[in-house]
């Protein structure tokens, strides 16, 4: 378990509280999408994703985002019980939909580049 300073806290908090989450989530999903195409396969429920256009258009990666991005902000609530807050979703992502950790660790990339950039590719 992470022992979090009140600094800490704060900077977490601060910079949570600036970014917008409802336009960096849709922007990160279509992004680790786009640029790790093998990811599609977690998603084949969502319809059309064989094109870049597809994927900015499709309105079922933009709610997703948007649920990834809470996801994270359930975090930020809950920063001295990640592992109870998280139980539910790990068991789901690991033994029902058999996720790589690995695309953890780049969908974090794209939600990093989405939060310091403007989006290079416009849905519309």
């Amino acid at each position: 378990m992470v022992a979090w300073s009140d600094q800490e806290r704060a900077t977490i908090t601060g910079l949570w509280g600036k970014m917008d989450i409802g336009d960096i989530g849709p922007q990160a999903l279509r992004r680790l999408l786009i640029v790790y195409p093998w990811t599609q396969r977690h998603f084949s429920s969502f319809g059309n994703l064989s094109s870049i256009p597809d994927i900015m258009s499709n309105a079922k990666v933009a709610a997703h985002g948007k649920v990834v991005m809470g996801g994270l902000e359930n975090a930020v609530q809950n920063m001295d019980s990640m592992k109870t807050a998280y139980a539910k979703l790990s068991v789901m992502h690991s033994e029902k939909l058999h996720v790589d950790p690995d695309n953890f660790r780049v969908s974090t990339a794209c939600i990093s580049v989405s939060s310091l950039f403007k989006p290079i590719i416009r849905s519309n």
